[in-house]
């Protein structure tokens, strides 16, 4: 299985050594499953700004989570104790600093 793009999001069964590709076209990288393990949340990159992403496990029912566009950049999302919301650090400039946003994408 040959993919074009060099970020993306893989599910790799390694008992069954199948590998199931979960985003297309996005520059995702950096996955957090939920607890539930229902979600997963992820960056995704576009004209040198990043941004959050969920989606089901299974990669359907993608949503954009945020909504920069000025060159920010954000790492290492990790969903609260309850899945209701998710935390990231991000950076802007020479500024870096910890955020939070619903997993509704609201109450950044």
């Amino acid at each position: 299985m040959q993919f074009n793009n060099l970020e993306e999001i893989i599910d790799f069964a390694i008992d069954k050594e199948k590998e199931e590709r979960i985003t297309f076209g996005l520059r995702a990288n950096n996955p957090s499953v939920s607890n539930d393990g229902k979600k997963i949340t992820f960056v995704f990159q576009n004209d040198g700004t990043v941004n959050l992403g969920l989606c089901d496990i299974n990669g359907k029912n993608f949503k954009r989570i945020t909504f920069f566009e000025k060159g920010e950049q954000l790492y290492n999302p990790k969903f609260s104790n309850d899945d209701s919301f998710i935390l990231f650090d991000y950076s802007y400039h020479d500024n870096r600093d910890i955020g939070r946003v619903d997993t509704s994408g609201s109450n950044y």
